[in-house]
């Protein structure tokens, strides 16, 4: 189950803190319902319960929810100093990219 989709945990003392079963962790907020990605190690390896709720997502998954973000309010990429909105294959690579970094960084 590495990459999963979370939001914020509640303290004690309410405030909002990251899930300490997210071992990394801050990936790609989505506003529209406050989730991020991270990564979480899987069952075989960990000594610690994480809600059934939580699910995988695949490579596929992360692009989907990328391009449906870019939709909403489009990436923007530096081009010599310019904004420039990126293309779906621009974001698709991107996202294709980082999800390949997690997994090789936690593996």
């Amino acid at each position: 189950m590495p990459i999963v989709e979370y939001k914020f945990n509640v303290s004690e003392e309410g405030k909002n803190i990251i899930p300490g079963y997210i071992v990394d962790r801050g990936y790609h907020y989505r506003d529209s319902d406050k989730t991020y990605l991270g990564f979480v190690l899987a069952e075989a390896d960990r000594e610690y319960w994480i809600p059934d709720t939580l699910a995988e997502k695949s490579k596929s998954d992360c692009v989907t929810r990328a391009l449906a973000m870019h939709s909403a309010s489009p990436f923007i990429r530096d081009s010599d100093g310019t904004d420039v909105t990126m293309s779906n294959s621009e974001v698709t690579s991107d996202i294709e990219n980082w999800y390949d970094q997690i997994i090789a960084n936690n593996s």
